[in-house]
C-alpha cells in the first residue's frame, strides 16, 4: 500500500479508538514516504497520547517541529505530551511557541490555558471551596459540558446518581463501587482533573489533518525543592523550639506551620508524610482547609476510600 492508503486506515482505526492499531499503520505510511512527513509523526504523537505513553508521543512531536518548524499545531503536540509528563513549564513554552506562530490557533490557547492553570495547582493541593462544589445548582449542567465528563453524562442513570450524590453524600461510595464513572465525576467536581486536557476519545476528526486533543494526563505535581522531613513535635511546642521562625502565638499558627510542611511534601509526592502532617493540623486546630489538603493527598496516592471518607467528613463539618 502506499503512504496515503496506510495513512488512511490510521485516521479510521483512531476514529475507533484503535489506538495500537493506528499506531502500526501510521508506522507503515512513515516507512514507506519517500520524504519526512510531520503530518505523520503528529498523528501518530496523537495515537501514543490517547495510550498515555506520553515520551513517545514527545519523541514524535518533536520529530514533526524537526521537520516542519513553521507548524503550529506541531507545537500544540509538544505541549499536549509535555503536559502528559507533568512538565507543565515546557508545555507552556511549547503552546506560546504555537501561538507565536498562529496568534488565533484555538487549541494552543486552551493548551495554554490548561497548563498555566495546572502548574498553578501544582503548587498546592488547596482547592478553594472544595466541597462546597457538591451542591452547586448548576453542577449536572457544567458536568453535560466539561469535556472530562460530558460524554457519560448522556446516560440518565448517572446523572440520577450524580442527583442523589448531591442530596446524600453518604451515597457517593456504596454507589461508586458499583459504577466507576462516579470516581470521575467526583474528581471532576473536586478539581482534581478539571485543569486537564479534554479527552482525546471524543470527537475526533475525520482527519488528522486538523489538530487532535489529547488524552488526558494523570495527575501530576510540579517539582519542588528537596527539603528534609518535618521534625517531629509535641501538639503545642514552645517558641523556643522553633528557631529561625517567627514564635507560634496561636493554635491556628502552629496548625497553619504544619500545613505549610505538608504542603512541600505534597509537592514532592511524599503522600503519606504530607497526609500525617496534615492530620496534626487538622487536631490541632478544626480548619476545613487541612481536610480538603488531606484529602487531595489522599486521591494521588491512590488511596480513594480514604480520600472519599475525608470528603464527606468536610461536608458534614
Amino acid at each position: 500500500m502506499s503512504t496515503e492508503e496506510y495513512k488512511a486506515k490510521g485516521n479510521d482505526a483512531f476514529r475507533q479508538k484503535n489506538f495500537q492499531e493506528a499506531i502500526d499503520y501510521f508506522t507503515k505510511a512513515i516507512e514507506a514516504s519517500e520524504t519526512p512527513n510531520h503530518v505523520l509523526y503528529s498523528n501518530r504523537s496523537a495515537c501514543y497520547a490517547s495510550l498515555h505513553k506520553y515520551d513517545d508521543a514527545l519523541n514524535d512531536a518533536n520529530e514533526c517541529v524537526k521537520i516542519n518548524p513553521t507548524w503550529a499545531k506541531g507545537y500544540n503536540r509538544v505541549g499536549a505530551a509535555e503536559f502528559g509528563l507533568g512538565k507543565y513549564e515546557e508545555a507552556i513554552n511549547a503552546y506560546n511557541k504555537a501561538l507565536e506562530i498562529e496568534p488565533t490557533n484555538a487549541m494552543a490557547k486552551e493548551g495554554l490555558t490548561s497548563a498555566s492553570q495546572a502548574k498553578e495547582s501544582a503548587s498546592s493541593p488547596n482547592v478553594n471551596d472544595m466541597f462546597g462544589k457538591f451542591t452547586d445548582p448548576q453542577l449536572i449542567n457544567k458536568l453535560k459540558v466539561n469535556p472530562k465528563t460530558a460524554e457519560m453524562m448522556k446516560d440518565s442513570s448517572l446523572v440520577e446518581k450524580v442527583r442523589k450524590m448531591q442530596t446524600d453524600p453518604q451515597s457517593v461510595a456504596q454507589d461508586m463501587m458499583s459504577d466507576p464513572r462516579l470516581m470521575t465525576v467526583v474528581t471532576t467536581i473536586l478539581g482534581i482533573d478539571l485543569q486537564q486536557p479534554p479527552n482525546g476519545g471524543a470527537g475526533a476528526p475525520s482527519s488528522f489533518d486538523n489538530d487532535v486533543q489529547m488524552k488526558d494526563a494523570e495527575p501530576a505535581s510540579a517539582a519542588a525543592d528537596e527539603s528534609p522531613a518535618p521534625k517531629k513535635e509535641e501538639t503545642k511546642p514552645k517558641a523556643a523550639e522553633k528557631p529561625k521562625e517567627e514564635p507560634v502565638s496561636s493554635e491556628k499558627e502552629l496548625a497553619d506551620s504544619y500545613k505549610a510542611q505538608a504542603n512541600t511534601l505534597y509537592k514532592q509526592k511524599k503522600f503519606d508524610e504530607a497526609i500525617e502532617l496534615y492530620n496534626k493540623a487538622w487536631e490541632t486546630y478544626k480548619d476545613i482547609t487541612y481536610l480538603n489538603n488531606r484529602a487531595a493527598a489522599e486521591f494521588e496516592k491512590g488511596d480513594y476510600d480514604a480520600s472519599i471518607q475525608t470528603c464527606l467528613t468536610a461536608v458534614d463539618e
